[in-house]
């Protein structure tokens, strides 16, 4: 009867969207009950929750967000389609264990065990799940809103359903600490995912006070689900890469000593954070290079928030007879960033030659920041343009290299043997 009614009754949609929530309030107990059947007695509903609401701690990483979702309201009230897109419902909906890539020259017995996996994948489902119910959350309060129309009042209930997982939090971080293997190498990540997933809660209770519009209410709850969403995600990244880095190693020497930052939401994020700290100790006009530019243009915004960096960027051009296409690319992404960079007058240049030309400029030891793309973009030549480009960094500086791994195992295995007594950041 509903459907039939559907394009006409408002009211028979926001129905429908209520047995969602039903329907995956009690997919999570089942698969919560399933999980735990066979070491525990069977539980309460509301303690099967605790452990899915807990598990989803782990999704989290640092205690701010790792992106700023700037979303219209009016998204949500008008198109809810486009709304669940925006928030990051396909990121939430691909989260998985992350199998980690078969190593050219594995290390023998640093492979992940299948008990570990197993864990692993089953948190991940968990927080994914967990994500979902918040976007739900938000979802239901733009329906809400978008029935009663003009009559639609600011309302912090919707608020009080999502900060009532933070009791719930608490119990269930106990419980994934117990289940916790001590070989898997993944607890520190996990666990303080998990306690800034309680500051997240915290600061969404201190907004519910400010709240004066229904659009502020939607956009606090569309901001959480985006937050979640993206940490998860971000959390089965540094997961497989603790995987992969343990099947790694350099022939000869062993394997390499790796630190895996999981406070990173983005390349940019990683940028905006190594900058900072850079300022905060004094040193307020810095120089960044970046040798490869690519289509990814996040300039504008670094430019913009960091008003004390100078940005020189190359896009390579390609000898005569190298591939045609390549050389393209590299002229568009050089148009990109040159355009990005506008917004630094005086501050930012970008040069599309090949690597030669610009060495020939620089001094050795002046730059702050040098950023070497290994990736298509890049120069190529690995052995011989890692130490060309260090010697451009100045004692205490950093040297950033980007797209290495699995997928490029002819720069990541140049990048071991460089790089190889000393420690890796990723």
């Amino acid at each position: 009867r509903c459907l039939s009614t559907l394009p006409s009754s408002p009211r028979c949609l926001l129905y429908l969207f209520s047995c969602m929530l039903i329907a995956l309030d009690f997919i999570t107990f089942g698969a919560a009950a399933a999980a735990h059947a066979a070491t525990s007695s069977p539980p309460s509903s509301s303690s099967a929750f605790a452990l899915a609401a807990a598990a989803a701690a782990a999704a989290l990483g640092q205690v701010t967000p790792p992106n700023t979702l700037e979303l219209e309201p009016s998204l949500c009230l008008e198109q809810l389609e486009a709304c669940a897109a925006e928030t990051g419902l396909p990121e939430i909906q691909d989260v998985g264990f992350q199998q980690p890539p078969t190593a050219s020259t594995p290390a023998p017995g640093t492979s992940l065990a299948p008990q570990n996996e197993a864990f692993e994948a089953a948190a991940l489902e968990t927080f994914r799940e967990l994500s979902l119910r918040v976007l739900a959350r938000a979802l239901e309060a733009a329906l809400l809103c978008r029935e009663q129309g003009s009559g639609c009042e600011p309302t912090v209930a919707h608020i009080e359903k999502v900060y009532a997982l933070r009791p719930v939090l608490e119990n269930g971080l106990a419980t994934l600490s117990r289940e916790y293997q001590p070989d898997a190498g993944t607890r520190s990540p996990i666990l303080r995912l998990g306690r800034n997933l309680r500051s997240d809660l915290d600061d969404l209770a201190r907004k519910a006070g400010t709240i004066t519009s229904p659009q502020a209410t939607i956009q606090a709850l569309i901001g959480v689900a985006h937050t979640m969403g993206h940490r998860t995600r971000m959390l089965s990244n540094i997961l497989g890469l603790h995987a992969w880095v343990r099947t790694l190693r350099v022939p000869g020497r062993g394997a390499p000593a790796f630190v895996l930052h999981d406070e990173y939401g983005s390349w940019l994020d990683m940028l905006h954070k190594l900058l900072y700290v850079m300022e905060r100790t004094g040193q307020k006009a810095l120089s960044l290079l970046e040798i490869g530019v690519v289509t990814e243009v996040y300039q504008h915004d670094l430019l913009q928030d960091h008003t004390g960096v100078q940005y020189i960027g190359l896009s390579i051009d390609m000898p005569s007879g190298s591939e045609a296409q390549r050389r393209v690319e590299n002229f568009n992404a050089y148009e990109l960033v040159q355009q990005a960079t506008q917004v630094a007058p005086g501050r930012a240049v970008v040069h599309f030659a090949d690597t030669n030309s610009l060495l020939q400029r620089l001094p050795r030891r002046v730059i702050d920041v040098v950023v070497l793309d290994l990736g298509p973009a890049g120069p190529g030549n690995w052995a011989q343009e890692l130490q060309r480009w260090e010697e451009v960094a100045k004692p205490g500086g950093l040297f950033v290299c980007r797209n290495f791994g699995a997928e490029n195992e002819e720069a990541l295995k140049e990048v071991l043997k460089y790089r190889h007594g000393n420690e890796l950041h990723l």
